[in-house]
């Protein structure tokens, strides 16, 4: 069985030739007026230059293999946007370099 899937929330099980059109309700966030959460706003990634977390192996001294995780060092910083203050996720880098204008406390 081959899934096939279109735009505008209708799929396609194609099997043996034959093609079996799945139409779905309208999910949540399709309604008006609600935005969904956004590809930007990763929970812990960077707002200014996007660095997330990275995936690896953990290898012991006997050579056992584990997933891990790397997680930037991100902090919750009161930054100056124009002439805005918002608080926004910014990297320690991004800090440091001055990619980013902290607000006066």
């Amino acid at each position: 069985m081959l899934r096939v899937g279109r735009p505008g929330g209708i799929d396609a099980e194609v099997e043996s030739g034959v093609a079996i059109v799945l139409e779905f309700a309208p999910s949540f966030w399709d309604q008006p007026g609600l935005e969904g959460p956004s590809e930007e706003s990763v929970a812990r990634s960077c707002d200014v230059c996007g660095k997330g977390p990275v995936f690896g192996n953990q290898i012991s001294h006997a050579h056992n293999v584990s997933s891990r995780v790397w997680y930037p060092n991100i902090q919750k910083v009161r930054v100056m946007v124009g002439k805005a203050v918002r608080r926004k996720r910014v990297c320690t880098r991004c800090l440091r370099s001055g990619a980013v204008v902290k607000a006066a406390s």
